[in-house]
């Protein structure tokens, strides 16, 4: 089989904003057939070394301890089927592909001060069925890290950090659940985001590490359990404009009794599928790409996502049984 080296585009920013939906990271195989990019069953457990080369702020024994409490908090998810083994410590570089170790280390590269980037995540893939063969993650050493479990005052988490990098480890793109707190000009994200949107918390906060719902579905989705499917339902519909499919719009689903909320994009044909939904009834809401996210950060072309539309509610009552796909929840949107 043939494989192909993919540069993932979801580097983590460092920057807010609010929202709703997870992401599978998909492809189109050589067939024009869409996979998703997940490793196989027979990579489990899903090998990782850590690079020799510590950050400033603290010690290798300290990286390997955040990596591995990042590993396991995706492990942990009751829901999703997934086992890791940490395999020592090497000084392959990340982002050096083809040795088929998967490498996590920092990096210090001049062209990444002030980028904004604190990590980046890349993958080889089988191009027939998305599998994955071998994944990097780097971490940006020009920016000041901590792993005090109370946070520090202008150093970003590591483990919340890292916890958001292997998710795009593990096949997932960005999510745009986020809680924004504005105070004049400056906008934070807070607790109830999702850890997989495309920006970082702000410096000192350590609310990354836990996932939340949309976290959770989305991961689950993936890498599901025997009774995920069973236990859980999905919504699904389609979004228009003027009888024209919307490419990139986001639908949340919210759950008014467990305050829960889920969502998704819609493809190129409007349609979209909400996953790993807990049963009961659901206020189901639709939303354009808005400032500061853009169409790139969840790896659409820009050119080709409607963002000039009004959000909208779904007039009615989607009401999700375990096991069942409510239909319908359907939207014609207006500018």
């Amino acid at each position: 089989m043939h494989l192909r080296l993919v540069l993932s585009l979801s580097l983590l920013l460092v920057v807010a904003h609010s929202g709703a939906a997870y992401q599978l990271v998909e492809f189109l195989d050589p067939d024009d057939q869409v996979i998703n990019l997940k490793w196989g069953d027979d990579s489990l457990p899903i090998p990782y070394w850590v690079n020799v080369r510590p950050p400033d702020e603290f010690t290798l024994n300290d990286t390997v301890a955040a990596i591995q409490a990042s590993f396991n908090t995706w492990e942990s998810v009751d829901s999703a089927d997934l086992r890791f083994n940490y395999s020592g410590t090497t000084t392959a570089e990340p982002f050096v592909f083809f040795d088929f170790i998967n490498t996590l280390g920092f990096v210090t590269d001049p062209d990444l001060e002030g980028s904004g980037i604190l990590g980046a995540t890349n993958w080889i893939f089988y191009t027939f069925t998305g599998e994955i063969a071998e994944a990097d993650i780097f971490f940006n050493n020009y920016y000041p890290w901590s792993i005090d479990p109370n946070g520090e005052d202008g150093h970003y988490d590591f483990q919340s950090v890292a916890t958001h990098e292997i998710g795009h480890f593990l096949g997932l793109g960005h999510s745009s659940t986020g809680v924004m707190e504005t105070a004049g000009l400056r906008r934070s994200l807070v607790d109830g985001s999702a850890i997989m949107f495309p920006f970082a918390y702000p410096a000192g906060s350590t609310v990354g590490r836990t996932p939340v719902a949309d976290d959770i579905a989305g991961i689950s989705a993936l890498y599901p359990t025997g009774g995920f499917t069973a236990a859980t339902g999905t919504v699904s519909g389609q979004v228009t404009k003027g009888g024209q499919p919307i490419l990139g719009a986001y639908i949340n689903a919210f759950n008014p009794f467990t305050g829960e909320t889920i969502g998704f994009f819609t493809n190129e044909n409007g349609r979209y599928n909400i996953k790993g939904l807990k049963p009961g009834p659901y206020v189901v809401r639709v939303n354009p790409i808005t400032d500061p996210t853009t169409p790139e950060d969840f790896n659409f072309p820009e050119n080709l996502v409607d963002m000039d539309f009004r959000d909208a509610l779904f007039v009615g009552r989607a009401e999700v049984e375990p096991g069942e796909n409510t239909i319908g929840i359907d939207f014609e949107v207006q500018q």
